[in-house]
């Protein structure tokens, strides 16, 4: 901007050296007096190349949990792949930054929009994120006047989009849905159905070794829990699952001659149900934390792996899996400690106030 500005009024920025200002998923962008100057940063060959090389991994991801749908294969790649595509871009952006406007435009895949041709403009910060930010907006509002807008959204949707408040409502719904299903009266066919699909699966979890009934367990869960970090999809595989554990439980109490809601209490006495009912609304609004930011980096963020927003959404990826993993390993162990089960909520409390003293610091950090 203050290379922008020391332009004469007359004088084309053409063959001028200008600041690297905004960046989108596929493009970088330039501002000078005429508008805004576009150029491609990833070739078709090269995102081809790397979707077909990371889908691999998604392939690998599949035969390993079976049971997780299309939708969740899909997920897997994208966020997979785009750490890769990320470090594309930046070696990309490496070699433009300095160059002068003229070689920007003769770059294939590079355009300009000229200001006086724009007839409406958005300003939602959703897909051009810049350094000098404030600079960047008053030269837009300077060159665009009324034509600009910008979009406010609704105080009580923003909160309830923060991914706080979302796993909070998705969890309460999902539980609610578990609950009704478990103590209300079965549909036509439905009793045979469930019985059959929870006498099937009793057998064969009793009759593997410890090491098996954990990975049978683990990579069920894993798999429901990443069909559910589909946007929409997502929430409502994640609804249907815990429908089906609810059934399930009414079959265990029926088999038992025990009421529902005592099944239904000792699964909620249990911890390792508390992390898996939990874990579940946590990747389904991972997309939450991955589109948030979504591409809005600023140059400098790109630059710094770690702050790459698909680097810290492959973290929490991570951190997640693990959740599900002692989670696993708690269903395991409980029949075992039988009472002293009880026990595992030490570590579980822990981890809570632990989780909630980050999430105080990673706050208190953002607003210093």
């Amino acid at each position: 901007m203050e290379a922008r500005s020391t332009l004469s009024g007359a004088q084309q920025t053409s063959g001028q050296y200008l600041h690297l200002l905004g960046l989108s998923a596929l493009n970088a962008y330039y501002m000078d007096r005429r508008g805004l100057t576009s150029v491609q940063l990833i070739s078709d060959f090269a995102a081809i190349a790397l979707g077909a090389i990371t889908f691999l991994f998604a392939v690998g991801v599949k035969l390993l949990l079976s049971n997780l749908s299309f939708y969740g294969i899909g997920m897997v790649w994208l966020l997979v792949s785009y750490p890769f595509y990320d470090e594309l871009r930046y070696r990309k952006l490496s070699k433009l930054e300095g160059a002068r406007l003229d070689e920007i435009e003769a770059t294939r895949g590079s355009r300009t929009i000229a200001l006086d041709s724009i007839t409406r403009a958005v300003l939602g910060g959703r897909t051009l994120s810049v350094y000098k930010r404030q600079a960047a907006i008053l030269t837009l509002e300077s060159n665009l006047g009324g034509r600009l807008v910008r979009p406010k959204t609704h105080r009580t949707l923003a909160y309830v989009l923060r991914p706080g408040p979302l796993v909070a409502i998705i969890f309460l719904i999902s539980q609610a849905i578990l609950v009704t299903a478990a103590v209300a009266p079965f549909f036509s066919g439905e009793q045979e159905l469930y019985t059959t699909l929870w006498n099937s699966q009793r057998q064969t979890f009793q009759e593997a070794s410890l090491f098996l009934q954990y990975w049978s367990i683990f990579s069920n869960n894993l798999g429901v829990a990443l069909s559910g970090t589909v946007p929409a999809f997502g929430q409502f595989f994640l609804f249907v699952a815990s429908y089906n554990t609810g059934r399930v439980i009414q079959v265990i109490s029926i088999q038992a001659s025990l009421p529902p809601q005592d099944v239904v209490a000792v699964l909620y006495l249990s911890p390792h149900s508390f992390l898996e009912e939990l874990s579940y609304p946590l990747f389904s609004v991972l997309w939450i934390y991955y589109w948030s930011r979504g591409d809005r980096y600023t140059i400098h963020e790109l630059a710094i792996r770690r702050r790459r927003n698909s680097v810290k959404v492959l973290v929490i990826l991570a951190e997640f899996t693990l959740l599900l993993a002692v989670a696993a390993l708690f269903e395991v162990a409980e029949p075992l400690l039988g009472l002293g089960g009880l026990l595992l909520w030490i570590p579980v409390g822990a981890g809570a106030v632990y989780l909630f003293w980050r999430s105080r610091m990673h706050r208190y950090t953002e607003r210093n």
